[in-house]
């Protein structure tokens, strides 16, 4: 099943305070992977988004989870390639101008390195939850798939797109916090 799909338009979104409200109650920070708690956290605080799902990506040999691609591992690998997990994040955004706003910084950071990252919609999440967004770290060609096998310089490259990739989540995130604690402090005054 094709799970990617490119960006679809805002839709009316009448359950999105309950379904919100629903996801943040049973959010999990511990089955989280830990580069993203903080990410996730803030993005949960702004009450026009919230996320679904994350993954910050994991490259894989024989029975090894790795975070990032070590030479060693092709070296004893006979095929010489690694198994690599996607990373991506998946929000549902609010149908309003902050939510638009984050629309196009994501898509922002996918044009960072459009042959590695995308900005799209997944299926399946859609069809549970509308105005819900991704984006991911994948070779464009294999952007449909969630697991991939790569060789070393391949996978050297995905490594390094993952790594924009959280970056750029953090630069965002940092922002949006700064952003959020001025108008605390503007509210205040």
């Amino acid at each position: 099943m094709q799970t990617f799909v490119a960006q679809r338009d805002f839709a009316e979104h009448d359950d999105y305070e309950k379904q919100r409200t629903t996801t943040l109650r049973n959010l999990d920070l511990s089955k989280i992977d830990s580069t993203f708690v903080e990410i996730i956290k803030t993005l949960n605080s702004i009450p026009h988004c919230f996320t679904l799902q994350c993954c910050s990506g994991h490259f894989f040999n024989a029975r090894h989870r790795l975070d990032t691609v070590d030479d060693c591992l092709f070296e004893r690998n006979v095929s010489g390639t690694t198994q690599y997990t996607i990373a991506y994040i998946a929000v549902c955004v609010q149908k309003c101008m902050f939510g638009q706003g984050l629309i196009e910084r994501l898509k922002k950071i996918a044009s960072m390195d459009p042959g590695y990252i995308q900005f799209g919609c997944a299926q399946w999440f859609w069809q549970k939850t509308v105005n819900s967004y991704v984006l991911q770290v994948e070779p464009r060609e294999y952007r449909y798939k969630d697991i991939i096998s790569l060789d070393y310089p391949m996978a050297i490259r995905v490594q390094k797109a993952r790594d924009l990739f959280m970056s750029e989540l953090q630069h965002l995130v940092e922002s949006l916090q700064s952003h959020l604690l001025l108008e605390e402090h503007e509210d205040a005054m």
